[in-house]
């Protein structure tokens, strides 16, 4: 039989505080909530709410600008759990009085009423899962159908709490996997299979270890701009080489700390993002349709098809020409 969540404080709470940040709602059903917000450069950020189970409820996250959504709960709200999956993309802000980034792959809980500051994407996009868990609630509605919930989710908690508040969990590849599955879910349409997914992930997590935030190296914040400039100069020419002895000396700033700096801020070296990006927008270009393989490698500055297709099958494991063909 299926679980139907009804409004939770969470729900009313996150509904209140989200559209302080711009976001307006765009459709409401009973279970289900779309916010939209258009940014400055004329896209559009999407968050889509859903309740799936008492006590606990999950977000869809699509933000595409350099404004994060994040809110400042109260402090008397510590009992709501917010976990965050990032699929793509990055966040970062000060949580409790400390620097704090997510990154593509990466997993952290917090406590809602922890105080958070400046929230950004340094990629200028985030792609990710939120749950929103009340273990009141979802502890007393759960545990007799789930007799194993309780103790996952007060192993969890513990953690928290042990850690001040926030909390990194080891991200293995089934637990990579299920969030991966979670993302293609259509909530409406399979609810059932998101209410097992989302409790497979709590056992799961149960028997991660979690560490609290971990000591990273600091730039200079003169660096750090330089190299947000560089990242703004190689993503509007992708089909330009850009060495980076080249960059680094345009911009006046050390080749090593370039490097370092740069996998800091985006996560991945600086010749992997970029093949990364590229791939991306290659992706964008075959399911659009308009353009031919040659002609998006030639956008995308390879001069040889050949090693344009060899670069997108091992990113995505099939030849660009293949995915056009199954896309037409």
């Amino acid at each position: 039989m299926m679980i139907l969540a009804s409004d939770s404080m969470a729900k009313k709470r996150f509904m209140a505080e989200v559209q302080r940040t711009g976001f307006n709602i765009d459709k409401e059903r009973r279970n289900e909530i779309q916010f939209l917000r258009s940014e400055k450069d004329g896209s559009k950020s999407s968050l889509m709410y859903y309740s799936i189970l008492p006590g606990i409820d999950i977000i869809y996250n699509n933000l595409r600008s350099d404004q994060g959504s994040e809110v400042q709960y109260q402090a008397e709200e510590k009992k709501i759990i917010e976990l965050n999956y990032c699929l793509q993309g990055s966040f970062a802000c000060t949580l409790a009085g400390g620097d704090f980034s997510l990154k593509e792959g990466e997993i952290e809980a917090h406590l809602w009423g922890i105080p958070k500051e400046n929230p950004h994407l340094l990629q200028q996009e985030y792609i990710g899962v939120s749950l929103l868990i009340s273990p009141d609630k979802a502890t007393l509605q759960l545990a007799e159908m789930f007799p194993e919930f309780n103790i996952h989710l007060a192993n969890l908690l513990e953690g928290i709490n042990r850690h001040n508040g926030v909390v990194r969990i080891k991200a293995t590849p089934e637990i990579t996997r299920i969030f991966h599955d979670i993302y293609k879910i259509n909530p409406g349409l399979q609810q059932y299979l998101l209410q097992l997914k989302v409790l497979e992930i709590l056992g799961l997590i149960q028997t991660m270890p979690v560490f609290g935030q971990e000591i990273k190296s600091y730039y200079r914040y003169q660096d750090m701009d330089k190299v947000k400039a560089i990242h703004q100069k190689i993503m509007t020419e992708l089909d330009r080489h850009y060495p980076l002895d080249n960059l680094a000396e345009e911009f006046g700033i050390g080749k090593t700390t370039l490097q370092k700096c740069f996998r800091e801020i985006y996560g991945k070296s600086y010749y992997a993002y970029i093949k990364q990006q590229r791939m991306r927008k290659a992706l964008n270009y075959l399911e659009e349709g308009k353009l031919s393989v040659v002609e998006i490698a030639g956008k995308l500055g390879y001069g040889n098809p050949s090693k344009f297709a060899a670069a997108f099958r091992s990113v995505y494991g099939v030849s660009p020409r293949d995915f056009k063909g199954r896309n037409l």
